[in-house]
């Protein structure tokens, strides 16, 4: 766009309003813009993220739990004699 002023050798007062225009417009794009990330960044300090350590202490426990049946298992099933 300005290349083609530059050759047909436009009036360059004219090409500068349009290149303030232009980035005027990307100013409050870029406005714009900031506010949105800067909300998303307030939400995001406002989730409450729950404690699950209470829930993760019981299945710790349920897994202790299991393991020491399945060693149990396999304590007795070795216990077994062979099946001929």
């Amino acid at each position: 766009m300005m290349d083609d002023d530059i050759q047909e050798g436009g009036d360059p007062a004219e090409a500068f309003d349009r290149l303030r225009a232009v980035i005027e417009g990307q100013d409050r794009e870029l406005a714009l813009l900031r506010r949105a990330v800067e909300g998303l960044a307030a939400e995001r300090a406002h989730i409450d993220i729950p404690d699950y350590s209470a829930q993760s202490a019981r299945s710790c426990d349920f897994g202790h739990v299991e393991e020491q049946r399945l060693n149990m298992a396999i304590y007795q099933a070795r216990s077994c004699p062979p099946i001929s």
